[in-house]
């Protein structure tokens, strides 16, 4: 047996052993290198603007639309066989001047932003594949923020990268839908792949389809409860459905996509949304989402999230695999791609050790060891770099 394998089955014995087997309950919502290249990380500031420095909306400078209809010429690709650490929420061409990059806008001028930097972050820290990239992402607004109005200019720069392996996000950040985002009103909200959705995937399949192998379907559907009893200040988007998007309705849609990445790209490995957490809702949710989808078979990677704190991971980790077994996909590789916690003191919504920046590098390594220890194949640490403000959790 790999020696790696055992010391993590021994690690994990000694822990799961020291803790208690009673229910509890999810919050709602290499270490020494790792934490020093982390706190280096997040250190960088932009340097000082030059004279000239302008906003660039979209990142569109006056040929950019252009060159979005350009050919890709396919580079060589060396990326890892097996994807074991990466890497959640990362912020290519976001910096922390809102003059630069707020929104609508991106950053195309400040160093510890750009591609280059990143990944040259990623040799150093051993990280095999990157998610959630927001501004360089598939996110539908993103690429196609009008009809016909494509904008690849983020994405070729990083999608492309021949050492890193991407997983792209598909459709939105949480509130996925086959809904154009340029639609007006609710009573022309989407819920089955439509023309301009087809149009999107195919598009996106057509241009980036040899450079990327991962496609995940959405992300954290689950927030769709929200449209059942909509709330004033919810992050629901503009076009919501007034009869709500049910788990069963997005299983209709999800499949659909599945099946239309498929029939284009056998390559393709279809990864299930970010679950949300390890909570009833969460885990009532993905089974809905099966009903309705009428089968397994449409998906190839099951995709969870964990935020609580580390030393409640073992008591719900088995809530889930028993789950899996019960749903009959305890077969399928299981990816953890959102984990991680905060150093602040004040953000104790997930967390509360107390925080500090001890914590959490520690929590770096009781977060990748236990995953592992419960057969993950992937675990992927949120975030790259921290948000500032202490209005984030």
């Amino acid at each position: 047996m790999d020696v790696k394998k055992v010391l993590v089955v021994i690690l994990c014995l000694i822990f799961l052993v020291s803790c208690g087997s009673e229910e509890v309950e999810e919050p709602n919502s290499n270490e020494d290198k790792f934490k020093g290249k982390i706190n280096d990380v997040q250190e960088k500031r932009p340097r000082e603007s030059e004279s000239d420095k302008k906003i660039f909306e979209r990142g569109i400078v006056e040929d950019s639309w252009e060159r979005s209809q350009e050919e890709l010429s396919l580079a060589d690709l060396d990326r890892p066989e097996k994807l074991q650490i990466g890497v959640n929420f990362i912020r290519f061409y976001w910096s922390s001047d809102n003059r630069l990059s707020g929104a609508g806008s991106v950053d195309i001028q400040s160093d510890y932003v750009q591609p280059e930097e990143i990944f040259e972050d990623f040799s150093e820290l051993g990280i095999n594949t990157f998610r959630q990239f927001v501004k360089a992402d598939f996110f539908w607004n993103i690429i196609e923020p009008q009809n016909n109005q494509w904008d690849f200019s983020q994405a070729d720069n990083v999608v492309t990268n021949p050492d890193f392996e991407p997983i792209v996000t598909l459709f939105s950040m949480q509130y996925a839908s086959p809904t154009p985002p340029w639609t007006e009103g609710n009573e022309n909200f989407q819920k089955t792949l439509g023309p301009e959705a087809k149009d999107y995937i195919e598009t996106l399949i057509n241009r980036y389809g040899d450079y990327v192998t991962y496609w995940e379907l959405g992300n954290e559907m689950e927030h769709w409860i929200a449209a059942d009893n909509p709330q004033e200040g919810s992050k629901l988007p503009s076009y919501y459905p007034l009869d709500g998007f049910s788990p069963q309705e997005q299983g209709v849609f999800l499949r659909q996509v599945s099946e239309f990445i498929k029939e284009r790209d056998s390559d393709a490995v279809i990864v299930l949304p970010g679950i949300g957490g390890l909570g009833d809702y969460s885990l009532e949710w993905l089974e809905e989402v099966i009903e309705g989808a009428g089968g397994t078979d449409w998906f190839d990677i099951v995709n969870y999230h964990f935020y609580g704190g580390w030393e409640s991971f073992t008591k719900l980790r088995p809530k889930f695999d028993k789950k899996l077994i019960e749903l009959g996909i305890d077969d399928k590789p299981v990816w953890l791609t959102e984990t991680g916690s905060t150093s602040s003191e004040t953000l104790t919504i997930r967390t509360d050790y107390p925080n500090s920046e001890e914590s959490q590098s520690a929590d770096i390594f009781r977060r990748i060891i236990q995953a592992y220890g419960y057969g993950d194949e992937l675990v992927s640490w949120h975030t790259y770099i921290g948000s500032t403000g202490e209005e984030n959790d």
